[in-house]
């Protein structure tokens, strides 16, 4: 028995609907996959800069102290090595684009695969 134009149209429509649906679900899963994968390496990046940053902070006082050793006084110690991290920060910020690339390929990456 053949079907009618308007019970084709609704197996049709019945279809479309459930493709709409099964793709819905696949794009749900994908970004579940991709924001955990990108969640997780943030996480981690963020430990890591803490981790980082602690070290940093703790060598900067380090070397004010082995520059106060040398000139015995703490505020001139202080401002070398302020100046020193300004020095660094201004060579940071004019290489910003040359250390920022690769971060952003590296997150495309793993948004990607």
């Amino acid at each position: 028995m053949e079907q009618s134009p308007k019970q084709h149209f609704s197996s049709a429509v019945d279809h479309a609907q459930e493709y709409v649906e099964t793709q819905k679900e696949i794009i749900k899963l994908h970004l579940a996959k991709h924001g955990g994968s990108v969640a997780g390496y943030l996480a981690a990046l963020s430990l890591i800069m803490l981790l980082f940053m602690v070290f940093y902070v703790l060598g900067n006082v380090a070397v004010v102290f082995c520059i106060n050793k040398q000139l015995n006084d703490f505020s001139h110690s202080f401002l070398i090595v302020a100046l020193v991290n300004m020095v660094l920060a201004f060579w940071l910020i004019a290489m910003r684009k040359v250390i920022i690339k690769p971060i952003q390929n590296k997150i495309i990456k793993l948004i990607t695969e």
